[in-house]
């Protein structure tokens, strides 16, 4: 998964949207991929401040959020369960403010979907998992002697209710309505 391909196309669509005041909100410093995501968003936004960890719980995090939520007009949650506990947390203290937020989380998760609202959501590209699979297997079958290699997958975005249903054409990245 190339992590910084996912959260370039998170910040450039928020961008498109008009977002100019941009969280990572629920980040884990201790997962495998969360603080490498937050090294990209704060190379991408140069934001800094506006990184919202998760270190016991999401309720932690929203904690730290709530105090400066009129300070951003847009979210990028680090998974799909951080961004519906922003919604959840968001409908119960200040629902206006869940309107005016953009929020996009990442998974793509059946959660996500059926969420009210639904939430829009990065997620790998499944089919490129399976194109890229069937080509490297074709590849050590002609060359066994081949010791690595690399493919960087990319990301597909799922736009839904919490960015306004607002399509986005990255160029080169897929989206999905």
């Amino acid at each position: 998964m190339d992590i910084g391909d996912s959260m370039r196309l998170a910040v450039r669509y928020l961008q498109k949207l008009g977002c100019r005041h941009l969280a990572l909100y629920g980040c884990n410093p201790y997962a495998s991929s969360d603080p490498w995501r937050e090294k990209v968003f704060l190379a991408l936004t140069g934001q800094d401040g506006a990184v919202f960890h998760n270190r016991n719980s999401l309720r932690s995090a929203f904690d730290q959020f709530w105090p400066r939520r009129e300070s951003f007009d847009g979210v990028i949650c680090a998974s799909d369960y951080a961004a519906f506990s922003l919604v959840r947390h968001l409908r119960e203290q200040d629902p206006r403010r869940l309107e005016q937020l953009a929020i996009i989380g990442y998974g793509n998760m059946l959660l996500a979907q059926r969420s009210d609202p639904s939430i829009t959501s990065i997620s790998d590209d499944y089919e490129h998992f399976g194109k890229a699979a069937l080509s490297i297997y074709q590849l050590v079958a002609k060359e066994p002697t081949m010791s690595a290699v690399r493919i960087l997958l990319h990301s597909r975005l799922h736009v839904r209710k919490t960015t306004g249903f607002v399509p986005f054409d990255p160029g080169s990245a897929e989206t999905e309505q």
